[in-house]
């Protein structure tokens, strides 16, 4: 294991994050590199915070296919299929985390439209577009 200068609080996650990257660099399937992808992007989530610019998240409201996107208190929220609601833990700025199995992300279709881009786990995306 490399000696890596980090500060004690992150030397966790930099750790873990120098293991995927070293696995992804070996990834020989679009599939493996996609579930080493999002295990790297499920380490960077975060709890909101100033560095969350909130004021992007009306403009991903609305129903995409069986999905709903709301803003309360100026967080996100996915409400699914079954009923399920979920609070989305910040990533990046259009990238958040659902839960331990799920990231969504807020992409532009190939119409210009805003698309919901879920991301499973283990490896599968799917895109829908907003229909209201």
């Amino acid at each position: 294991m490399p000696d890596v200068p980090v500060p004690s609080a992150d030397a966790l996650v930099e750790a873990q994050r120098l293991i995927l990257k070293a696995r992804q660099a070996g990834a020989t399937t679009d599939h493996e590199k996609r579930q080493i992808d999002w295990l790297l992007n499920a380490l960077m989530a975060h709890d909101y915070d100033q560095s969350v610019d909130t004021s992007v998240f009306p403009s991903w409201e609305g129903q995409y296919s069986n999905f709903r996107i709301s803003v309360k208190q100026d967080k996100l929220y996915l409400h699914d299929f079954h009923g399920r609601t979920f609070e989305l833990k910040p990533i990046s700025t259009a990238l958040f985390l659902a839960d331990d199995w799920l990231q969504v992300g807020f992409v532009s279709s190939q119409e210009g439209k805003t698309a919901l881009k879920l991301m499973g786990k283990p490896g599968w995306v799917d895109v829908y577009e907003r229909t209201k």
